[in-house]
Order: structure tokens, then sequence, then C-alpha cells
């Protein structure tokens, strides 16, 4: 998946690293997590990235992982703002290969849809195919996995959402369109932090 060699420490993989990130499993953060410490590891979800950097300096996770910036729109401003200042420091970097996709539920169609719903990062990297929908109202998730979980739940067919490939076709969701991103090229730095020794 990465496009780009990953920092890392023969420590991370000596025991189950437990790390933080905003959103879910299914998440393109979760991916990262995967990529960057192997399959042992394990996720502490929370519902926003100052939440993330929370469960590490409270000692409820050791690590968090953050998306700092990606190719498409450049720094993701919420994150860097919500390491900023902490006394967290950035230990590695993975950089992950992003595949959005629309998708929604069994009976819907590209045509039939008015509601697209995901992170506020993911709408902003596929604004041209978005735009080409026409008329359609955007609803905000802390995470693409969650938007696909909203999507599947409400069940309705003019509803979609941006996720990845993989997730959607795990979920069983139907895929409407597959790489939407403004450029063929989308990548997004996530940076592993933790406290100080």
């Amino acid at each position: 998946m990465s496009n780009a060699p990953m920092m890392k420490s023969t420590s991370l993989r000596e025991q189950k690293p437990l790390v933080a990130i905003a959103g879910i499993y299914g998440s393109y953060a979760s991916d990262a997590v995967r990529e960057y410490f192997g399959d042992d590891a394990a996720l502490i979800e929370a519902k926003n990235f100052i939440e993330a950097v929370n469960k590490v300096k409270e000692g409820i996770a050791r690590y968090c992982l953050l998306p700092i910036k990606n190719s498409i729109i450049g720094k993701i401003s919420e994150a860097v703002k919500a390491v900023e200042g902490s006394e967290l420091e950035q230990i590695g970097i993975c950089r992950l290969e992003i595949r959005h996709c629309l998708a929604g539920i069994y009976n819907s169609h590209l045509t039939l849809i008015k509601e697209v719903v995901s992170h506020p990062a993911a709408i902003m990297q596929c604004s041209n195919f978005l735009e080409s929908l026409g008329q359609v109202r955007f609803t905000d998730a802390s995470d693409t996995a969650t938007a696909l979980q909203i999507v599947l739940a409400k069940g309705d067919p003019a509803t979609a959402c941006i996720v990845s490939h993989g997730f959607a076709e795990r979920s069983g969701a139907k895929i409407l369109a597959e790489n939407i991103a403004n450029h063929e090229v989308n990548w997004t730095q996530f940076e592993i932090f933790k406290l100080p020794e």
C-alpha cells in the first residue's frame, strides 16, 4: 500500500503496541497502523484528533497516529493543531496510498445520490467528482469507516459515502464509483507520536 519508505524502530514490534487513532477499524488510519506497526497492534479508537492525543497523554495508549498532510489538499490542520503544543514527540512516518470510492447500499445508484457522508478531508480530496453529481448535501463523519457505517445503518439508496475501496468491499457495500480523488496519485502522510521517555 505504501509508496514511500517508512521509518521504523525494531522496538515497536517487540510488544503489542497500543495505538490511538481518530476513527474506527476500517478507516485509513487503521490501515496505516497495520502498515507501520504490523498486525499485532491494538487500536484505541478516539472520536477526534484531540482525543487521540489525550489517550497517549493519559496513558491509555502508548502511541497515536495522525494524518498530517495529504498530496491533494496539503496540511490537515485539525490534526496538526491537536499535536502542536502537546508534549508528544514524533517518532515515525507512514505514507499511505489513498484509494477513495463512492459506496452505498445494495439498491443505490449514482443517479440517485442526494447526500454524501465522509470525513471533511476526503470530501475535499474528491471535490471534482462530487461537483459532477450536481446538487448533493455533504454530511461530515469522524472518519471514512464511520461514514460507511452511517450509510449502511440509514439504509437510504440516495445516501452514499466516500470510503476506502477495501473497507467498502469487506463491509458488503455497493461500490458506485472508483478512484474518485481529484488526482490519480493520492497519499496521506501519517505521523506517529508518543510521550518522551
